[in-house]
């Protein structure tokens, strides 16, 4: 900040650095190893709480971090919850 408390930042590179940020952090999430845990937990999770889509993302986040804006690793958590049901129907 200058001395009158303005941000020296251009508002127009504050999405570039924010989109920069947030595709490293989605990168990444497919390789955490809670998050991968989480998702070979969630069945068993799934089973003893009947848990909906909602209450099951919550428990992924708290097991390791939030990542809905992550199209993959949302992509990867929602083709584990729909399988587990499919399992547990048949």
């Amino acid at each position: 900040m200058n001395q009158l408390g303005e941000c020296p930042l251009s508002l127009a590179i504050l999405p570039q650095i924010c989109h920069t940020i947030s595709m490293n952090k989605t990168n990444f999430r497919l390789t955490d190893p809670d998050f991968i845990q989480a998702l070979r937990d969630l069945p068993a999770f799934l089973l003893s709480t009947d848990a909906d889509l909602d209450m099951a993302y919550d428990w992924v986040c708290e097991m390791s971090a939030p990542f809905a804006n992550d199209l993959a690793a949302f992509d990867l958590f929602y083709d584990v919850y729909n399988e587990s049901f499919d399992t547990a129907g048949n």
